[in-house]
């Protein structure tokens, strides 16, 4: 094929359960210009040979060797060896729509775009018992339809960093030397593609159709191997040199101590217990070199979001005894609560929601309380989501507690749920994630 449009790069490692699903969803692409390089790091459970069946009928799939057993490894060889004018990633347990590509593409050479990225959905579950969330890649409306770059509106590291809900101009890519670092297996080496991107981007559209499909079998589950601790740190890092290298630390050393801090709290929490400590102390070292260089820029920082980075400068011991009376708190809230309202569907809410699936107390949340109204008549785990008005109309009688599960909006969300009527006392905060 002489006229390639989008190459697929699909990083692969025993994914036998899932590749064909996969495949059927990128061969059936309506747009037929493309070439699928799948990246494989030596599976072993039979998943180079359903590549290699789908290549014997598909002439735009090869089958690529990754020796290094590295995620970022492999899509840095596709970029390297692809040819059409996008690339795409799509992790190769996921699937996408039949127009994705063709629809990014077309929006893509229209505008002359160095990024497209679209809304995705994600979803847990196989056949008739699967169950799909809307997902918006940007944090505003004012953000779609329109050709956006950091330069001007730094507000864009601010969305969604899926990195394979879209498409990138191979030549962009190549002319800024944008590459995924090559760290052992798959911990976070989207985030350095990203920031890069983002930071050098100088046309990006952010698009409200959605076409990618994310699996979230087992979103809550902690890290619980030592060796991948300290992964965000060194990812970070690696962002920082890249930054250092193409020159543009100083303008990107604000939103990059901001982003570095939510991404190191969210790790904070998914990691086991006995490795907590020892991560926050390291996190505590790093941020401060930042407040010695002033590097933080407070004023990006909710009252919340301050209030815990200061407890990590300057007092990570008593930091971390607090979250863990807090979590045992919540654990003896939700003994005594038999039945409770979830307070907040986005992350943090789905990361409870399997928590609470795998310690088998699915059953006592009898609905989700959320302000988004896309997201209202909707089930999750065959739980209703309704507006936090009804949740408290239907099930007030019952004084049932609510537990809040955004950290970041929980001060916001407790003061909504106690205009609504909701006594303190029946209200708790998740830390368990």
């Amino acid at each position: 094929m002489e006229d390639i449009k989008v190459s697929v790069i699909m990083p692969m490692m025993n994914v036998k359960k899932y590749i064909r699903e996969c495949l059927d969803s990128v061969v059936k692409q309506t747009l037929k210009e493309i070439e699928i390089l799948c990246v494989d790091a030596y599976s072993t459970d039979g998943s180079r040979e359903i590549v290699e069946e789908y290549a014997k009928r598909d002439s735009r799939i090869r089958l690529i060797n990754d020796e290094k057993g590295s995620t970022g490894y492999s899509n840095n060889m596709g970029i390297r060896l692809a040819s059409g004018r996008y690339v795409a990633i799509l992790e190769t347990d996921d699937f996408i729509a039949p127009s994705m590509y063709e629809t990014l593409y077309s929006i893509g050479e229209k505008e002359n775009c160095d990024v497209v990225r679209a809304d995705y959905k994600v979803f847990w579950g196989d056949g008739k018992e699967r169950t799909f969330l809307d997902k918006p890649i940007a944090c505003g409306q004012e953000m779609y339809g329109r050709i956006l770059s950091a330069k001007e509106n730094k507000k864009i590291f601010l969305n969604d960093m899926s990195t394979w809900a879209g498409l990138y101009k191979r030549s962009f890519l190549l002319e800024n030397q944008i590459w995924h670092n090559e760290t052992p297996g798959a911990s976070y080496q989207d985030n350095g593609f990203w920031f890069q991107v983002t930071a050098l981007a100088e046309r990006m559209c952010y698009v409200p159709v959605s076409g990618y499909r994310y699996r979230l079998d087992n979103p809550g589950s902690s890290i619980h191997n030592p060796a991948k601790t300290f992964a965000i740190c060194d990812e970070y890092s690696f962002i920082r040199k890249k930054l250092e290298e193409k020159r543009i630390f100083a303008e990107y050393c604000s939103i990059f101590v901001y982003m570095k801090y939510i991404r190191y709290i969210s790790s904070f929490y998914r990691l086991h217990q006995d490795l907590k400590m020892q991560f926050l102390n390291r996190f505590s070292e790093e941020m401060w070199r930042h407040q010695e260089e002033k590097e933080i820029a407070w004023e990006m920082f909710s009252e919340m979001q301050k209030k815990i980075l200061e407890a990590v400068l300057y007092s990570p011991e008593k930091f971390y005894n607090e979250i863990r009376q807090r979590q045992q708190a919540l654990s003896e809230f939700l003994e005594q609560e038999k039945k409770i309202i979830q307070a907040g569907c986005g992350s943090d809410g789905i990361r409870f929601l399997s928590y609470m699936k795998e310690h088998d107390r699915i059953s006592q949340i009898v609905c989700i309380a959320d302000n988004n109204p896309k997201l209202h008549g909707k089930e999750i785990f065959h739980i209703p989501v309704v507006s936090p008005e009804q949740a408290r109309e239907t099930y007030g009688q019952y004084a049932f507690g609510y537990v809040i599960t955004s950290l970041n909006h929980a001060s916001v969300i407790k003061d909504q749920l106690c205009s609504l009527g909701v006594p303190e006392k029946k209200i708790e905060i998740s830390y368990l994630c």
